[in-house]
């Protein structure tokens, strides 16, 4: 699970910045991460802009500081579920975003340092409700709501 997470954060930032993916996911998980990205992120983005427009995000450092003050902030109630962590993602793809469009070019080795920096956490501190909640896979069946 540890391998898929990284990957379907990775391949997700990829695809909301407009990049082509190098990962290979399940179909279903890629197709979930599709949608995700075009509707629910888009509809994000326009509710929150003149949020992100102000942020001030000098270096990919700075970044992922901010990536993990949201994490902390987002399950700071001790509270874990899939919409939350989608939640995390779709930020993630705010911060990626942002990068790529006003502050520098946004390298693969930048998409990774932010994918380690959300993936990270999902592992070292979700792992075990993730799992137990079914997975990512169990997120792409389920994602009619999205």
């Amino acid at each position: 699970m540890e391998k898929q997470t990284f990957s379907i954060v990775h391949v997700y930032l990829n695809l909301v910045c407009g990049q082509i993916p190098n990962e290979q996911l399940d179909e279903e998980i890629y197709l979930t991460l599709q949608k995700i990205a075009n509707l629910t992120q888009k509809h994000l983005e326009e509710k929150l802009e003149p949020l992100i427009m102000a942020l001030d995000i000098p270096n990919i450092s700075h970044a992922c500081e901010i990536i993990q003050l949201v994490i902390q902030s987002q399950f700071s109630d001790g509270k874990t579920n899939w919409g939350r962590i989608v939640v995390v993602l779709l930020f993630g793809g705010v911060i990626a975003k942002k990068l790529k469009n006003n502050v520098m070019s946004l390298t693969d080795s930048n998409v990774q340092q932010i994918t380690d920096c959300i993936a990270g956490y999902l592992i070292m501190d979700k792992h075990i409700c993730m799992k137990e909640n079914g997975s990512w896979v169990h997120v792409a069946k389920e994602d009619q709501g999205i």
